[in-house]
């Protein structure tokens, strides 16, 4: 490619030097927030990025570290980690995987696209999918079952990668049934794992949701239960039924006429309802709940098990699971419930352009160096 003025000139106010046909040397030190738009370039035959390819372009990554909370040791250790806006630790930490936000899925209205790249220590990283449709960053479609296997779901095909032999497994493909998996959970108490998937019930818009339960050691698919019927509208931003595993039991979202509802199965197999999709639960029989508001937001109930729903109380913010904690964000600061003083607290992290990996599992955020 070269650019239609002659070598030499600057590109977009940057020096920029084309030192043959092929490659472009541009110094980028210089280049702050903005991008190289690469639709300014023509091919010596005339080839060319047509307009609408705007946002093919060259931008400069800020540096980052990922650290680990409360102890804020560095857990990356990837050239590449500047990339990632998600950090999935395996178990025993010396794998990760890094999540890097593609951008809006063209498929389905508020999902994302991503790329999933694995790093292992002591080796080169390895591109593991380079496009993943329908698995958010936000999704619970990702996670480690062991520290040699990892899971990821792409709305209808569940592939394992196994990190001893470099291969893929597929777990299900349901791209002849319709079904399309929402979330997953790994029991590591009873040695299971957890599928929630919405399937066509026949009528038109209407699923049933299902939660399958494989055993973990040989992914062999168990059972499969019914949680009930949604009406999903197509192309809109799929539903949450949201699964959480805790030490003392399950909790997991079904659908309602009106609102969803949480169902906590203890492992002694007692079983507790609430209004609400659940949010974030502890291992002490507590959780917090999601429901319908007039606002966009919603509102937020902590639920003791065996207790009634009260309110959360939280100011124009989202509640998310940080690791095992609650936090909020109101787009000012982070702020993490204080369990001992029953009351949101300022989440005490190092200076600078923070940003919380929000999500089940460790507890990591990034930071600028």
């Amino acid at each position: 490619m070269i650019r239609k003025e002659e070598a030499g000139r600057s590109v977009n106010g940057y020096p920029a030097v084309w030192l043959d046909d092929r490659t472009m040397s541009l110094d980028v030190r210089r280049v702050n927030r903005a991008a190289l738009d690469l639709t300014q370039f023509h091919s010596q035959s005339g080839n060319y990025l047509p307009e609408e390819y705007r946002y093919v372009a060259l931008y400069k990554k800020q540096p980052l570290s990922w650290l680990s909370y409360p102890d804020s040791e560095v857990v990356g250790f990837s050239p590449y980690d500047s990339f990632y806006d998600r950090l999935i630790l395996s178990p025993d930490r010396e794998s990760y995987l890094g999540v890097i936000d593609r951008g809006r899925s063209k498929s389905r209205r508020g999902d994302r696209q991503v790329a999933l790249v694995l790093e292992q220590r002591g080796r080169d990283p390895l591109l593991i999918e380079p496009m993943l449709e329908g698995s958010g960053l936000s999704h619970a479609t990702i996670d480690w079952l062991d520290a040699g296997r990892f899971l990821y779901v792409e709305e209808k095909l569940g592939t394992v990668y196994h990190l001893a032999t470099g291969e893929k497994t597929p777990l299900f493909d349901e791209t002849s049934t319709g079904s399309i998996a929402l979330e997953m959970a790994v029991d590591d108490v009873d040695g299971y794992l957890y599928i929630v998937l919405v399937r066509p019930a026949g009528d038109k818009n209407l699923y049933r949701v299902e939660k399958r339960t494989y055993r973990l050691h040989d992914l062999v698919l168990e059972k499969t239960e019914s949680l009930g019927e949604a009406l999903l509208h197509p192309r809109e931003k799929l539903p949450a039924f949201p699964i959480r595993v805790r030490k003392d039991g399950i909790y997991y979202t079904i659908p309602g006429p009106t609102e969803n509802k949480t169902v906590f199965v203890s492992r002694k197999g007692k079983s507790w309802t609430a209004e609400g999709e659940v949010v974030w639960a502890n291992d002490h029989s507590q959780a917090v709940l999601k429901r319908k508001s007039d606002e966009e937001a919603g509102t937020y109930t902590w639920w003791q098990i065996g207790g009634r729903q009260r309110e959360l109380h939280v100011t124009r913010a989202e509640v998310m699971p940080f690791g095992p904690y609650l936090v909020t964000n109101d787009g000012l600061r982070y702020q993490i419930w204080d369990d001992r003083r029953k009351r949101w607290e300022p989440l005490d992290l190092a200076e600078g352009d923070i940003r919380l990996s929000a999500a089940e599992g460790n507890a990591v955020y990034s930071r600028q160096r």
